[in-house]
């Protein structure tokens, strides 16, 4: 008769029999013949051939394990390497895993392709760890322990490092950096992933709407009403950036576009959009299609089918790391001499347009600007068109008219317009991290975004107070991060003891603001709103800010607009006046106001006219 069949008699004959026979039943002898039978004994499976339910546990404390192990901090505990298959690095490189106290993040992003937004996430993490480790750890007790994967920007080895680091027992990984990768590592019913190890997965980059389906409902579910979903991501979907980069055309770089070379174009000016084959490009290419205007119509317009290209470049080489742009696809887009052209893809966007600049088939003065989302803000990118900055083949510059690629490049990406946490965050990071052959950077996408996560991740184990830390036990405290009527936290060593006391009452809750932006999470999507920023390439001399203060709001570009030409004195962030007298024929106005053409009333504007006092420029 099994222990099952023996509870059925109710506590009274069981009482008796205990008293009887002077019977103790420990939980590790328990009769038993499937694991349903020690349901009610957590972390207990049943020995079939013994009949009895015994603990699943192998070990309980890191002594317990070879000196390159540690005793897996989730049931069923057992001693694993901490090193393994593409995880190699270990953050900080000491013995600090070896605390029991330790809490084992895992990271997965891309360290052999797409480096230079691989190394900047890792980066962004380690700064944060920092923050913590140097008081001892979280609540000074508990060390971060970063357990560092290498997914090549390939979606199975992502998966792979997703089980790798469940072995190992990390209840949260930072990653992946691309939206593909997310999908495959959070896994499906048929091939369970992070999501079925009930592993908080967080993205400091992935942006295909796909991300907000995946159906990421902890397995270990008390109820549906108290199921945190365990993908959550920094950066707000694709439809909202690509709606910034169809709005962005019209309104602000159409113009500039048209009058590119000297030149005055009044007649119909050719689009193409080139996007990558993945869940990424596919989707924002989608949005881009379907918002983008030009020449007065949409881009889907009839007036506009002979002057709007859209193609896919499929990878060439898919046993190779990264993308291969099929080469026909390029030479087909160039032949369309497009006057813009968007390419909506990752760090192969650079090598396109090396190709571009190199077999241009029209006049120089005809060269077109390009268009990229935050997939293309890499140091691939940042290098290549950038003149003289490392001994690498660059984009040539043409002749004149035409102005140097470096100054028709133009993209967006999430993140706040302007922030004092952000500047803080990239000054310790340059700081810790100069400049080497992997490009990375403190303004690459992800790698805020990355720095932030591990607040996150600290705050909710503080939330947990004495819980075992589990994936769903880290994403159901991110809820208590993202309360806008509590205070404002800021990312940063300042706040660290504030939100520890707030969290470490049972009901605090904080409002957390991160280096890459207001974290007001949708607790049902684990999605974070943010504006769209435009950014540009700046040159060698000038600050090493890529943001133009342009934005979008959700609703249209505001901030500061693209200057009517650049030349010589080009700049990145734009500036465009050091006083009135540059602004004398200026359409905005004649007065300087903040670096930027425009007017404080009326007597500023050069034709009659009237001065907008909201928008400083003259209607």
């Amino acid at each position: 008769m099994s222990m099952r069949s023996i509870l059925l008699f109710g506590a009274a004959p069981l009482v008796a029999l205990v008293a009887s026979c002077n019977l103790i039943v420990p939980a590790d002898t328990m009769s038993c013949e499937t694991d349903a039978d020690c349901v009610n004994f957590p972390n207990f499976g049943c020995d079939t051939a013994e009949g009895v339910c015994v603990s699943l546990d192998q070990c309980s404390a890191n002594a317990e394990c070879a000196e390159d192990e540690v005793c897996r901090p989730v049931s069923p505990r057992r001693c694993e390497k901490i090193r393994q298959g593409n995880c190699q690095e270990i953050y900080p490189d000491n013995d600090t895993y070896r605390d029991d106290n330790a809490i084992l993040v895992g990271v997965t992003a891309p360290l052999t392709e797409e480096q230079s937004t691989g190394y900047s996430i890792v980066n962004g993490a380690k700064v944060a760890v920092d923050h913590f480790n140097q008081s001892g750890g979280i609540a000074r007790s508990r060390p971060i322990v970063l357990v560092i994967c290498d997914d090549g920007s390939e979606a199975q080895k992502a998966y792979d490092n997703g089980i790798t680091l469940s072995n190992i027992g990390t209840p949260a990984i930072i990653g992946p950096a691309f939206s593909g990768q997310t999908l495959r590592i959070a896994g499906t019913s048929a091939e369970p992933g992070t999501v079925a190890n009930n592993i908080a997965l967080i993205s400091p980059s992935a942006t295909s709407p796909l991300v907000t389906g995946i159906q990421d409902k902890s397995p270990k579910c008390a109820s549906a009403d108290d199921c945190p979903g365990l993908v959550w991501r920094t950066s707000p979907a694709d439809t909202f950036q690509g709606a910034a980069l169809g709005n962005y055309f019209p309104i602000e770089l159409e113009p500039v576009v048209r009058q590119r070379g000297g030149a005055t174009r009044t007649g119909p000016i050719k689009v193409a959009v080139l996007f990558k084959p993945d869940s990424y490009g596919q989707l924002i290419s989608e949005v881009v299609k379907t918002t983008l205007r030009f020449n007065g119509e949409s881009a889907v317009s009839t007036q506009n089918k002979d002057f709007f290209y859209l193609a896919q470049y499929d990878d060439i080489d898919e046993a190779t790391d990264g993308v291969q742009p099929d080469p026909a696809v390029i030479q087909e887009a160039l032949a369309e001499q497009p006057d813009a052209i968007y390419l909506l893809g990752t760090g192969e966007v650079a090598e396109i347009m090396r190709t571009f600049e190199a077999d241009w088939p029209g006049a120089d003065a005809d060269r077109p600007y390009y268009i990229l989302g935050d997939g293309g803000l890499s140091g691939d990118v940042i290098e290549a068109v950038r003149d003289g900055s490392t001994e690498q083949p660059k984009i040539p510059d043409p002749a004149a008219p035409a102005r140097p690629v470096i100054e028709r490049l133009r993209g967006t990406v999430p993140g706040p317009v302007s922030s004092p946490i952000f500047d803080a965050f990239r000054a310790e990071y340059d700081s810790n991290f100069p400049p080497d052959e992997t490009k990375h950077g403190a303004n690459i996408f992800g790698a805020a975004g990355a720095f932030d996560i591990v607040y996150m991740i600290a705050y909710s184990v503080i939330a947990a107070g004495e819980t075992p830390i589990t994936g769903d036990v880290i994403a159901r405290g991110f809820a208590r991060l993202a309360d806008t009527d509590s205070t404002i936290v800021n990312a940063g060593t300042i706040a660290i003891g504030t939100a520890e006391q707030t969290l470490s009452n049972s009901n605090g809750t904080i409002n957390f603001e991160g280096a890459s932006g207001s974290l007001d999470f949708d607790i049902d999507t684990g999605e974070a709103p943010s504006p769209i920023q435009v950014w540009c390439v700046p040159t060698i001399s000038e600050d090493s800010s890529l943001f133009t203060r342009a934005y979008y709001d959700g609703q249209s570009i505001t901030g500061l607009p693209e200057p009517e030409h650049v030349g010589a004195d080009y700049t990145c962030p734009f500036h465009y006046c050091n006083g009135a007298a540059d602004c004398d024929t200026h359409p905005w106005g004649a007065a300087c106001i903040e670096d930027v053409c425009g007017c404080n009333n009326s007597a500023d504007c050069v034709d009659p006219g009237t001065c907008d006092t909201e928008t400083k420029r003259c209607e």
